[in-house]
């Protein structure tokens, strides 16, 4: 990454004189093609022209992906991949060599296959590119700027411009930044994140900033760069799996459970004993040390969970982190026992905390025997969902 006086490894260069401005040479399909692979050839365009001339040799070695399989160059440059609808192929760019750019400094290393272009979208998508070409050759020129292993690059996130104004900002403030050094031009400047917020109808005013900069960019777009139409919207989130009734697991927090986390929590994952019993709890647990813990998965503010007792009237749970700008409550005693239990003895995570568990404490007058807990947790939208714990009270 940049410094604010960066060293002198990369060379002071004008990068308008030399920069070597093109574009991945297509071959369009002669009809005859094979429609199931993709071939092509990654080569030293010495004349910069963005064309395999029959004089231009090819480059062994590179690498060249379609996204799931990589395919490298063999002596006279040549690749080939297995070809699928809505696939980018690119070339990584070797040391010593550029990948050439547009008028804006956007680097071109790729093309993107979608015969019948994207769905209509709301800022216009991808034109349909039609048959497979047959050919995608991937042009390079020799480069001093990218031989050296030390590289100064600049790196910046979610440029994120929602109006012209905005845009303006960019332009006067890190653009204009940028376009003061000349200290990045081998390995130039990645934006990752949100290029634009939301209205990509000031996508190309945004990009076109990048011709400003001494080196090539490249982008790792964020969410709102995508342009996303959803067509069939989907009413919630849920559970995988099932028909999407389960929303909460059950359990009990007691103290055998808890003097059986203090017994493991420093031991490494996975390594701990299965708790035995854990549905059982003594009749002679101190008052309010034991509890009934439901952890209601989509349990947001403003959901609530109840439980009745061995068929009695249901009494309402208390939620153990409120959610009001409170510091998280680490431990056992606000732990969901269901994952512990699994993580402990299984490896995992450490559900140590919970921003959606419900406890309960149970009635001190439980007999010795088996009894039910029936719970309903009723989310924010007024659906609810039950279940129904069945655990055992001991001598």
């Amino acid at each position: 990454m940049l410094s604010a006086s960066a060293g002198a490894a990369p060379t002071q260069t004008d990068w308008e004189a030399g920069a070597y401005r093109g574009a991945v040479d297509v071959v369009e399909s002669n009809g005859a093609n094979n429609q199931d692979s993709l071939q092509g050839v990654v080569f030293d365009d010495t004349n910069k022209n963005s064309v395999l001339d029959g004089n231009e040799r090819g480059l062994n070695g590179a690498e060249v992906s379609n996204g799931r399989k990589i395919a490298t160059t063999d002596a006279k440059g040549s690749y080939e991949l297995p070809a699928f609808e809505n696939m980018t192929v690119f070339v990584t760019q070797p040391r010593g060599y550029q990948v050439p750019i547009d008028e804006n400094n956007v680097a071109q290393f790729f093309y993107n296959y979608l015969p019948e272009g994207s769905p209509q979208l709301t800022y216009g998508g991808i034109a349909p590119t039609g048959q497979l070409p047959q050919a995608v050759n991937f042009p390079l020129t020799a480069s001093k700027l990218t031989q050296s292993p030390e590289q100064h690059c600049a790196i910046g996130a979610d440029i994120q411009t929602y109006n012209q104004k905005e845009v303006e900002f960019a332009r006067n403030g890190v653009f204009t930044d940028l376009a003061a050094r000349q200290d990045y031009a081998g390995c130039g400047a990645l934006f990752i994140g949100d290029l634009v917020g939301d209205d990509l109808s000031v996508f190309d005013q945004t990009r076109e900033l990048t011709s400003m900069l001494n080196g090539p960019a490249r982008f790792l777009p964020g969410v709102l760069t995508l342009d996303i139409k959803n067509m069939l919207v989907t009413e919630r989130f849920t559970t995988r799996g099932g028909d999407g009734s389960d929303q909460m697991v059950l359990s009990l927090n007691t103290s055998k459970y808890r003097a059986w986390y203090a017994e493991n929590i420093t031991k490494p994952r996975s390594s701990a004993e299965e708790l035995e019993n854990p549905l059982e709890v003594s009749r002679d647990e101190p008052a309010e040390q034991a509890w009934l813990t439901t952890n209601f998965w989509m349990g947001s503010t403003g959901s609530t969970v109840e439980a009745a007792i061995d068929g009695g009237g249901p009494v309402v749970a208390s939620r153990t982190q409120q959610l009001r700008g409170e510091d998280p409550l680490i431990g056992a005693e606000y732990s969901d026992p269901v994952a512990i239990m699994e993580q402990f003895v299984h490896g995992g995570g450490l559900a140590d905390r919970s921003m959606h568990l419900w406890r309960l404490a149970l009635p001190a007058d439980l007999e010795v025997g088996e009894h039910t807990a029936k719970v309903t947790s009723t989310d924010v939208h007024g659906r609810k969902f039950t279940e129904t714990l069945v655990f055992e009270v001991t001598k």
